[in-house]
């Protein structure tokens, strides 16, 4: 299967089509790496808590143990439904234990694989883009556009808004990777909740808002432009 990069590789991620069966996300974008890789986990077996349905590994578990994951990929899930295996942290050392492994007979596991950046000379990537069965995603840094997009999609999903300037003013402040940008905006969730439980036990008037933006010396009041539907 060919390459998926950009919004085609984020739609395989979100819904991997049927007849692929492992799924090599890649890139410098560590945090876009792995939201897509979870993504793509979530669609196989729904929850993520569900220990007999999903096995996460890192890399260095097959190395000392090279039989783990065709083993885990030909496990039967408990009680049915779809099973995945995460394997993060991969690169073109593994490959030759990544391959041996996907000649197992596996049903409808799905095997997701995280690895960091890869040239177009590498074997692991070689692997995914060279059989039909097997796909590879690349994830590159965001730009300016979906970086927006991705703030106002997160935003959104914690029943919150934000104003054009305010975010204009968030992503010249942002960096582009994933999770740095999830970790903050996360962090400006919070505070921003306990801010509005605070008035609202307070009763605090305009006026004392403003006072208390002094108090809590934040570098620029754009931020609480960003509205919480509470």
């Amino acid at each position: 299967m060919v390459a998926f990069k950009g919004s085609r590789g984020q739609k395989i991620c979100a819904q991997p089509p049927a007849n692929v069966k492992a799924l090599l996300i890649y890139g410098p974008n560590a945090g876009l790496v792995r939201e897509s890789a979870r993504g793509a986990i979530k669609f196989a077996v729904e929850d993520l808590a569900d220990a007999f349905r999903l096995c996460e590994l890192q890399a260095r578990d097959i190395v000392g143990d090279p039989a783990r994951l065709a083993d885990e990929l030909g496990a039967l899930p408990f009680g049915g439904g779809r099973r995945a295996v995460w394997l993060k942290d991969a690169g073109d050392s593994h490959t030759g234990m990544i391959s041996a492994a996907l000649e197992t007979e596996c049903g409808d596991t799905l095997l997701v694989v995280e690895a960091a950046n890869l040239g177009p000379g590498s074997s692991l990537r070689k692997l995914f883009e060279r059989d039909a069965d097997l796909g590879a995603v690349a994830c590159y840094e965001d730009d300016q556009n979906s970086l927006r997009d991705y703030v106002a999609e997160f935003l959104s999903s914690q029943n919150a808004n934000i104003e054009p300037d305010a975010l204009f003013w968030l992503l010249e402040r942002l960096g582009n990777d994933r999770m740095q940008v999830r970790n903050e905006l996360g962090k400006l969730i919070l505070f921003l909740t306990e801010f509005l439980n605070l008035q609202k036990k307070m009763d605090l008037k305009q006026s004392m808002l403003k006072d208390m933006l002094v108090i809590f010396n934040l570098e620029n009041r754009k931020l609480l432009l960003v509205v919480l539907v509470i």
